[in-house]
């Protein structure tokens, strides 16, 4: 009996959570002790582990009822222990999920809690050591934020430490991700997202000038991006990649080409290149590299999922044919026809 009372109270627990209702949450956390529980008791299922009421707050991104919990007396270092057992980095945790108000709230526990050499040489984000066992992400919390397009979380991050003497390096917008070296503005662009793209060049001022690992700007990703979802966010970017940020056209030209889908983008693109004095053509490229012409484009969809035909640079590396700042492709003699592209995996 005492068993169901105690998954009965963690029901509850999670019934009003989730309905932010402080009034009720008093009344239940009133008869914890009844049942010999405390305010820390893992009672919450989350799948297949329990936890606390905080940490399922947290979980949820209920500020209003952390806040209230932490009022109330519940132990923060159970929950910073309780995120290491699920290898959960809070920070990178909330920055994913677009959890603004949670995040605005703990930062400044976690500049507080972590000495000032730990956080210039983390590479994630932990309340009080650097997490090890986490060490396969790719990306750190703004990162994360960067790929999801959490416009708020990134422009509020980017607020907090302008001003301020210490950066760690987990929000730092410069930061180059592990896996393709690209800095947060790249990632934006690769993801189309397009009103961060522009608030990372005119309020955070980020260099875009910069090339990944793989020695491709960020209009050579943009439209590697494009290849792979779609969305005509993309097209937006592409502009203003061009248009106002005045990115190189020349550079890497070839490899955009055979990127670029679109017969109006195409023509655009063509345009550009030949008042930067290039005469190049997407046909002829593709002639020339022994790539088959696509077939009559019809209209798409932005869930549409649709064969790639190209040999991208992703298969480029993998070859590992040498980066210069010549064209990738113009470096390959013969290019198996049987081929198909490999081109980045969306969010």
């Amino acid at each position: 009996m005492m068993v169901n009372k105690k998954e009965f109270i963690g029901k509850e627990l999670t019934q009003y959570i989730n309905l932010n209702n402080i009034e009720k949450l008093t009344m239940i956390l009133g008869e914890l002790t009844i049942y010999g529980l405390v305010l820390d008791s893992e009672i919450i299922e989350v799948g297949k582990d329990k936890v606390n009421p905080l940490t399922y707050a947290f979980l949820t991104g209920s500020l209003k009822v952390f806040a209230f919990l932490k009022e109330k007396g519940a132990n923060y270092d159970v929950f910073n222990k309780k995120m290491e057992k699920l290898k959960i980095d809070p920070m990178y945790y909330l920055c994913d999920k677009g959890y603004l108000d949670l995040i605005q709230y703990l930062l400044p526990m976690y500049i507080e809690n972590t000495q000032q050499g730990e956080i210039e040489m983390s590479d994630t984000l932990v309340f009080e050591t650097e997490d090890k066992k986490n060490t396969h992400k790719t990306y750190t919390a703004i990162q994360k934020a960067c790929e999801k397009g959490h416009l708020a979380v990134v422009l509020a991050l980017h607020k907090y430490f302008e001003k301020k003497n210490v950066l760690p390096i987990c929000f730092d917008l410069e930061k180059p991700c592990e896996k393709r070296g690209e800095t947060c503005a790249m990632i934006a662009c690769r993801n189309g997202h397009y009103t961060l793209v522009k608030a990372l060049y005119k309020v955070c001022h980020c260099d875009f000038t910069k090339v990944n690992y793989f020695g491709e700007n960020v209009l050579v990703i943009c439209a590697s991006g494009l290849k792979a979802k779609k969305s005509y966010t993309y097209f937006d970017c592409i502009s203003f990649l061009i248009e106002t940020v005045n990115i190189d056209v020349s550079y890497m030209y070839e490899e955009i080409l055979l990127l670029l889908e679109d017969d109006n983008l195409v023509r655009y693109y063509e345009n550009k290149l030949n008042k930067a004095g290039i005469n190049a053509k997407k046909q002829d490229v593709e002639t020339r590299f022994k790539i088959e012409p696509r077939p009559q484009q019809k209209e798409r969809h932005d869930s549409e999922d649709s064969n790639l035909e190209y040999v991208l640079r992703d298969i480029m590396a993998e070859s590992k044919v040498s980066v210069t700042n010549c064209s990738v492709i113009s470096s390959i003699i013969e290019m198996p026809t049987s081929f198909i592209s490999v081109a980045p995996s969306e969010i």
